[in-house]
């Protein structure tokens, strides 16, 4: 799984998960995790401005890459399916992979 365990010399997405990282702590996600836990909430643990600003990251890492997608999510779509797309064709072996890689998404 790229995205967990990335091999020697082809980490692929250290500049987004180092970006997500700074957010993580800049945001204080982690006791606002704890306190989302206890008690159970089924609000999101982000704000919009936040879920916003996530997305944005994605896109423009995608983009930098040299990949054509946007952050649209089309009616009825529940994720940005332009991302997911370019996501499959920069980390295709976790689209044919076994259950537990799939699931890593």
């Amino acid at each position: 799984m790229e995205w967990l365990r990335p091999q020697k010399g082809s980490d692929k997405m250290l500049p987004l998960r180092k970006c997500y990282e700074r957010l993580v702590v800049e945001w204080g996600l982690v006791g606002r995790l704890r306190d989302h836990v206890r008690p159970p909430s089924s609000n999101s643990i982000l704000t919009a401005a936040e879920e916003e600003q996530v997305r944005a990251e994605l896109i423009s890492f995608l983009q930098k890459q040299g990949f054509d997608c946007d952050a649209a999510i089309r009616e009825h779509q529940p994720f940005l399916l332009s991302a997911w797309r370019v996501l499959g064709q920069l980390m295709p072996h976790c689209l044919t992979c076994k259950k537990g890689c799939r699931q890593a998404f």
